[in-house]
């Protein structure tokens, strides 16, 4: 009855993102009391996120958020076909940029290869792809330095640099 209860209770945060009290009473058909308990033990396994009067599901709540992996698969033909258009339609030679660290600019960075952009990244997990791409420079910070790669047709050279922005 409780594991019941419980998957009601998460089927139903999945549908809706969120929930109250009053709501969760009326679809399990039990008390306040019970409501309460029962999502204390489901937020003490990690399984939602408790807020004022309800529950949201943890993958909307703050502070959380899906792996990288799962990110990048949603929504990704949508993704590349934006990526492709800014890149082809908006962005062109000589410019600088800024990508930061989302899943949406990664998906950017295949439409720019062999064109002369230079980047600018708050992203070290843009930068091993962008350093793939050829004609162009790529700037990334981390841990208080600032990284520096310079590709083009002969090579890739990495140093450290300072670099005011």
């Amino acid at each position: 009855m409780v594991n019941e209860r419980w998957n009601i209770i998460l089927d139903l945060l999945d549908k809706n993102g969120s929930s109250n009290i009053r709501e969760l009473m009326e679809h399990c058909g039990v008390s306040e009391a019970t409501i309460r308990r029962d999502l204390t033990n489901l937020e003490e396994q990690n399984l939602l996120y408790r807020t004022h009067g309800g529950a949201m599901k943890r993958s909307a709540a703050r502070g959380s958020e899906e792996s990288v992996q799962v990110k990048r698969a949603e929504f990704l033909q949508e993704k590349r076909e934006v990526a492709k258009y800014i890149c082809k339609n908006i962005l062109e030679s000589g410019q600088t940029i800024y990508l930061d660290a989302g899943t949406s600019t990664y998906e950017m960075i295949d439409y720019l290869r062999d064109r002369r952009i230079t980047v600018v990244t708050n992203s070290t997990y843009h930068l091993p792809k962008l350093i793939n791409n050829k004609n162009s420079y790529y700037y990334t910070r981390w841990n208080d330095k600032t990284f520096y790669a310079s590709c083009h047709r002969f090579g890739c050279y990495r140093t450290t640099e300072k670099i005011q922005f």
